[in-house]
């Protein structure tokens, strides 16, 4: 294997290499892996994890494997020579395998000792924008178990609308609201109601970062009941 790498690294770190596997035999190979080791010699002794799965080779034929090798924390400061070993779990058979790695010096560091860095002052969080609330919320009964609400948008020069957030509750005198719609007109039908029943509501504008104005006024509402012919009095 013929191997290039940088002249120091980082204990710890990620080294970048690119290797060449040649197939120096008279025969095609089957596919095996060009593993990556660490020596105080030309020897393989301290594997690195890395390694590439290799593809079949014919005779003469070459396959490259670049990429990154991690230095093992459990070495040392010093010189090392960076070994490719080409078929190092021995997959494939051979004739000669004094010819399967390449290997090149590398002088490797301590990773340096991380500083604590000084507390960072917290920005302030960004003001929202202000929304005016919508004023003036009306809700009728239309018929058919349905209300019509309609309100008035705020007043100009508040900040920029995407819509409105349309809240209910049911009850005479009820203060459990939900959110049941939204709308981006000044007016919302809501129907399949209870006849009978009373229904509040209320408004709050929003704008596109999800920012809300204050409530509305609250509307209430009965819906009527509908008129039923008893077949039994019909004229």
């Amino acid at each position: 294997a013929e191997l290039k790498v940088p002249a120091t690294g980082i204990i710890g770190g990620q080294i970048s290499v690119n290797a060449v596997a040649v197939n120096k035999g008279a025969t095609a190979t089957g596919p095996y892996r060009l593993a990556f080791y660490f020596s105080n010699d030309q020897s393989a002794t301290t594997f690195s994890g890395t390694y590439c799965e290799m593809a079949p080779l014919a005779p003469g034929a070459t396959w490259p494997c670049s990429g990154t090798v991690a230095a093992p924390s459990t070495l040392t400061p010093g010189t090392y020579w960076l070994v490719a070993f080409a078929d190092d779990l021995g997959h494939v058979a051979e004739k000669d395998k004094n010819n399967n790695t390449g290997a090149m010096r590398i002088v490797l560091t301590a990773a340096p000792t991380a500083t604590t860095p000084a507390p960072a002052t917290a920005a302030p969080p960004p003001i929202p924008p202000t929304i005016a609330s919508p004023g003036g919320l009306s809700a009728a009964s239309t018929g058919g178990g349905a209300i019509q609400l309609r309100w008035n948008s705020p007043p100009a020069g508040s900040a920029a609308l995407a819509g409105y957030k349309i809240e209910r509750c049911s009850g005479s005198g009820c203060g459990n609201f939900s959110q049941v719609a939204t709308s981006i007109s000044t007016s919302h039908a809501d129907a399949a109601l209870t006849p009978g029943t009373s229904y509040s509501y209320r408004v709050r504008a929003f704008d596109s970062a999800g920012n809300s104005s204050n409530y509305s006024n609250a509307a209430s509402v009965v819906i009527a009941s509908a008129i039923v012919q008893d077949p039994g009095n019909r004229q």
